[in-house]
């Protein structure tokens, strides 16, 4: 409840502001970060940029022009207020995730828990050779976006592209926000959908009892 999500933010430091959008960002390096940035910073609406110790930390720097960020550090550009957050533990990681409005992640572990924190996200995925991670990623988008509106699906695709090429997140992000209330929506639907879901053991449990019945 909003509450025990206003307790904990203040346990990290983060005093949230009223009517401001509230993102966690945790990356690989991106040179597509500037442009997002950028576009942040020039929105109407303000947005609080929470930032846990990582990679992404470099290329943050490089676009504030400052070198030696630690956790606690605020800055504001425009309409960005963006903090440093320590390097936390899981179980408050998962906590961030569900204290926020979106949700940029990386990797696998970090990207099944953004969905379950039932947040819109954007996913940084691991790059591969012979690029095999963009099949990854669109097999994602196309399960994930079968319930959205066509418009919706391919705005969220647009600005996952972008942030996996490192480049136009800045006209992505504009893109995208028509069509947020939708995506806020489809994202605890998606949390509720999976939570319904058996576990592996026991799918693997029917699979195996299902096998026997024809086997006999």
């Amino acid at each position: 409840d909003a509450a025990a999500q206003q307790v904990f933010l203040q346990r990290l430091g983060v005093t949230r502001q009223a009517g401001a959008r509230l993102i966690s960002l945790f990356a690989y390096e991106n040179p597509g970060l500037a442009d997002w940035l950028q576009a942040l910073a020039d929105e109407r609406q303000a947005s609080q940029l929470l930032v846990p110790q990582g990679k992404i930390l470099g290329d943050m720097q490089a676009w504030l022009g400052e070198d030696g960020l630690a956790p606690g550090d605020r800055r504001q550009r425009g309409s960005l207020q963006i903090q440093v957050l320590p390097f936390m533990a899981q179980d408050d990681y998962d906590r961030l995730l569900w204290c926020c409005d979106l949700n940029a992640v990386r990797g696998e572990d970090s990207f099944v828990r953004a969905q379950w924190a039932g947040r819109p996200l954007l996913w940084h995925i691991y790059q591969q050779e012979e690029g095999a991670h963009w099949d990854k990623l669109e097999a994602f988008l196309a399960l994930y976006g079968a319930e959205l509106s066509p418009a919706a699906a391919a705005a969220l695709g647009e600005l996952c592209r972008a942030w996996n090429a490192g480049k136009g997140m800045g006209e992505a992000w504009d893109r995208l926000l028509p069509v947020w209330p939708e995506l806020a929506a489809h994202a605890e639907r998606w949390c509720v959908e999976q939570a319904a879901r058996p576990d592996l053991a026991t799918a693997l449990e029917q699979f195996y009892r299902n096998w026997l019945s024809y086997a006999a």
